[in-house]
């Protein structure tokens, strides 16, 4: 009898070593996640930090221009400096759609900027882009803005940020290594993109959203003014938005 009941405490114990382990793997699979929801999070960047990113986008550059391809193998390109020369913010807005009451889409948006776009005054070397798969979920029936009013539809798009650095470089002659001049370009480094949304009453052809405060309901203009909000420089999620 009492090797019955040794057996069955053993029996038991061992089921109870494995109920918790498992709740601590459990337990350990939600942190994860929790992580990778939070991975539209914007960590900003201070002017005079020296990143992985941004060492690797000037030596990228000077990799390009010292291959074959590009037709000055002649040259040796050599980064001498990175300086940022605009602080780490928004670059760009893309706005995405807007999506009804239960109505539910995948997309993937995505938002650039050409070679060449003044940014502060600096001509920007290279083009900069970003892109973001989501599905998008419209509002629920009882979904309401600041002010009360239904909302009609959530509406969604991409805020690119990063920080424009000046890269100098000294080029040189392959063969003898006389130095040729110096060179400077503008880029962006620490490229990041955030999804954002919001809900917004269409009411006919013009669009209710919350301001930058997120407790007070302006017109936003017919949905093509709205939309245009977006597409402009240094556009930022609504939190941050302000009308103009």
């Amino acid at each position: 009898m009492r090797k019955a009941i040794k057996g069955l405490l053993v029996i038991s114990l061992v089921f109870a070593l494995v109920f918790i382990f498992s709740l601590v793997d459990d337990a350990g699979t939600v942190s994860t996640k929790g992580s990778d929801d939070e991975s539209d999070n914007i960590v900003f960047i201070a002017d005079d930090e020296v990143t992985e990113d941004m060492i690797e986008v000037g030596e990228k550059y000077a990799k390009e221009m010292n291959s074959d391809s590009n037709g000055m193998s002649g040259e040796v390109w050599e980064m001498q400096s990175s300086t940022t020369v605009v602080s780490y913010r928004p670059i760009r807005a893309a706005f995405g759609d807007i999506v009804a009451i239960g109505e539910t889409r995948e997309e993937d948006y995505k938002w650039s900027v050409n070679a060449g776009t003044k940014i502060d005054n600096y001509p920007l070397s290279v083009s900069v882009s970003g892109s973001k798969p989501t599905t998008q979920n419209g509002p629920e029936t009882n979904d309401k803005l600041a002010d009360e009013k239904k909302a009609s539809h959530r509406a969604f798009f991409l805020v690119g940020y990063g920080r424009l650095v000046k890269y100098t470089y000294k080029v040189t002659d392959k063969y003898s290594g006389r130095f040729l001049r110096n060179e400077t370009r503008y880029m962006y480094s620490d490229v990041s993109t955030k999804l954002c949304n919001q809900l917004i009453q269409l009411n006919g052809t013009t669009v209710y959203a919350e301001d930058e405060t997120s407790t007070k309901v302006k017109d936003a203009g017919t949905l093509v003014s709205y939309k245009n909000k977006f597409s402009d420089l240094d556009g930022t999620c609504l939190a941050h938005y302000k009308w103009q």
